[in-house]
């Protein structure tokens, strides 16, 4: 301003005097006094117009300055124009804290309704808005692209369309806002161009094509929005699944933006398994994502919130999918989590995170069990004899050590196996909570009491009633069955106290929840309503969870077992305490019955077993640790197992045998 003010001085000064020799010399050349007056004016237009240019050439310096500071900053991420190739992490060598950032905000409640109400306004997106997003990206697309050719080895003079692409690819997020135009989104033919970009030289543009798919991914998105499923099947068709594993192999995860990128990808993987879990196996089929998942968990370098989520993500690919189960055992799965579950068998975790990792990889490993030749590798792995380290130690990997090996030992050759790795001694102890901190965070006393008599009722059925051809698999299995039977006349029946302690605190349990639900159903009858097979499958399952009928059925089933030992002295024992506690074997026996009527129709049965069931005449089942899958193998039938227990307790008559 201060410029302008002195050169319209100085032009006021020139004019001036330009008229007053113009005014002198008019008598002599006849001079119009107009001429000054045009004089005047122009000289101030070609003032303007001067500064004018010099603005603007200004304005322009200033700005090819600011984006060359912006490519030499994203030079030096890369390591690029500069040489340097400085890491952004952090100092600690972790690369920073990016993921965590958030946690050292905090903002209270009128705070957050500040910043509410200072927010602009979002427009709502409309088909028109979306198609000049769409053609708006394209043409950044095709002019970076142009550039990108044009000057290849001159990259300051592409770096301003690759900023314009990165701003038109960060507009088009809003999309996810609108999930009912995902439909339209995908008929603009836009989604191979988003997925084109994931091949882009530039990993900062590739980046922010993850993290598009992963907002329009968000499973919140097509609850409510059915046609939203039209964006997924346009991700698969155009080989969406493959292009981003193929990101994977770009990401270098000591710079804060590649470890996001990675944790993005990962994210949109549990967004796709959740929005249709039927692409569980597709992902294991098409990508080398389980490969890439076991390398990243066993990588040295210790904990990060990526091996965290990583564990997450595969335990939720291998609960969804038989063939991601067996293709995972083929793969070295079960040594390789075993490997990184190995560091915590004596030590809790530092962190809570870490905590979750823990048990993910436990989650993992249990999903992988509940297929029947991933227990051999289990066992073959030496996993057994970690479960009981991890048990025997009583840290955090205790309970989880349980309920892994609850899954393991649904397998006739692992419960022989850890009758020999002196598990007895081990299993037995739990059962009799010698040593457990029932304090410590995270103990479930029901969900430890629940795996620990699961165990013992596998190791009965497995190991009393296989059938073995040679003669010295016969002495081992008679040597396993009177060791197993053996821990329960120890110490004056110790254990025979703790299987009628366990009777009695379920059954009272369950007796006072039936009394809930029969209250529930009268007031629903009262109301009018009536019930039909969905609801009495709803109140059968609170009963096996919330009432807990799944434990105390398997309690009974161990009390069952110990009834057919002939051991005249231990069932007298077991008839008394019952006695005590105002029980019976009756009541056993009842439960039994209810078990023995519910196998092959329970919703939790597979159809395979319900149908072996169905045509077996002498088959004996067990529920998993999860009442999720049920095994059978030749033995008394429970019906049988409860006449017996009833006819060693008293003169009973040939009706009741008979039942």
């Amino acid at each position: 301003v201060i410029i302008i003010i002195i050169i319209a001085s100085i032009i006021r000064i020139i004019t001036t005097l330009s008229r007053s020799l113009l005014f002198i010399s008019t008598v002599s050349i006849h001079i119009d006094i107009n001429i000054a007056i045009n004089i005047d004016v122009v000289v101030v237009v070609v003032v303007i117009v001067i500064l004018v240019v010099i603005v603007a050439t200004a304005c322009r310096a200033e700005r090819m300055a600011g984006v060359k500071r912006k490519f030499d900053e994203m030079a030096s991420v890369r390591g690029g124009i500069d040489g340097e190739g400085e890491s952004v992490g952090g100092e600690d060598g972790d690369g920073g804290g990016t993921l965590d950032s958030l946690d050292d905000i905090h903002l209270d409640a009128d705070e957050i309704d500040r910043l509410l109400e200072d927010a602009p306004e979002v427009e709502e997106l409309t088909p028109q808005a979306l198609k000049r997003l769409v053609l708006g990206l394209e043409k950044k697309i095709s002019r970076n692209q142009e550039m990108r050719i044009k000057h290849s080895d001159e990259p300051q003079k592409f770096v301003e369309s690759e900023m314009d692409l990165d701003e038109a690819v960060k507009q088009m997020q809003v999309l996810a806002t609108a999930p009912e135009l995902y439909e339209d989104f995908v008929k603009l033919n836009a989604v191979p161009s988003i997925l084109g970009l994931l091949q882009h030289e530039n990993t900062d543009i590739a980046l922010d094509a993850v993290d598009l798919i992963r907002e329009l991914t968000e499973p919140d998105n097509f609850t409510e929005h059915p046609e939203a499923h039209y964006l997924i099947k346009a991700l698969l068709d155009n080989n969406g699944l493959e292009l981003l594993f193929a990101t994977f192999a770009r990401l270098d995860e000591t710079t804060d933006e590649d470890r996001k990128g990675v944790f993005n990808i990962l994210e949109i993987i549990e967004n796709l398994s959740e929005i249709a879990p039927s692409l569980c196996t597709t992902i294991f089929e098409k990508t080398g994502f389980l490969d890439w998942a076991l390398k990243r968990i066993v990588a040295p370098g210790g904990f990060d919130a990526n091996k965290a989520y990583c564990c997450e993500v595969l335990s939720i690919l291998l609960q969804h999918s038989e063939s991601n189960r067996a293709q995972f055992g083929n793969a070295n799965g079960i040594d390789t989590l075993l490997v990184a579950l190995s560091p915590y068998k004596r030590r809790d975790p530092p962190s809570g995170d870490e905590e979750e990792m823990v048990e993910n990889i436990f989650s993992c490993l249990c999903s992988a069990l509940m297929h029947a030749p991933n227990r051999a590798l289990f066992r073959h792995s030496q996993g057994i004899e970690l479960m009981l380290i991890c048990i025997r130690a009583k840290k955090m990997t205790r309970q989880s050590a349980l309920k892994l090996l609850d899954y393991a030992l649904n397998d006739s050759r692992n419960c022989y196996h850890f009758v020999e790795a002196l598990g007895l001694k081990t299993l037995f102890a739990a059962f009799m909570k010698k040593g457990v901190k029932k304090g410590r965070k995270g103990f479930d006393e029901d969900e430890d009491d629940e795996h620990i008599v699961s165990s013992i009722a596998s190791l009965f059925k497995y190991i009393k009633f296989e059938e073995k051809e040679e003669e010295e698999e016969e002495a081992a299995e008679k040597s396993a069955s009177a060791r197993l039977v053996n821990k329960f006349r120890e110490e004056g029946y110790q254990k025979v106290e703790r299987l009628v302690e366990l009777h009695i605190k379920y059954l009272r349990r369950l007796r006072a929840f039936d009394a809930r639900i029969a209250h529930e159903k009268d007031s629903r009858k009262s109301a009018g309503e009536v019930l039909d097979e969905v609801d009495e499958e709803y109140y059968m399952r609170l009963r096996l969870d919330e009432g807990r009928l799944f434990t105390l059925q398997l309690v009974d089933f161990v009390i069952g077992f110990l009834n057919t030992t002939n051991d005249q002295q231990m069932v007298s024992y077991m008839k008394q305490q019952l006695a005590l506690q105002g029980s019976s074997f009756e009541d056993v026996a009842g439960v039994l019955r209810e078990y023995a009527a519910s196998i092959g129709e329970s919703p939790f049965s597979s159809t395979t077993t319900a149908t072996t069931i169905a045509t077996a005449t002498t088959t004996a089942t067990t529920t998993t640790a999860t009442s999720t899958t049920t095994t059978t193998t030749s033995a008394t039938p429970i019906a049988t197992a409860a006449g017996t227990m009833i006819s060693s307790s008293h003169t009973a008559s040939a009706d009741t045998d008979q039942a």
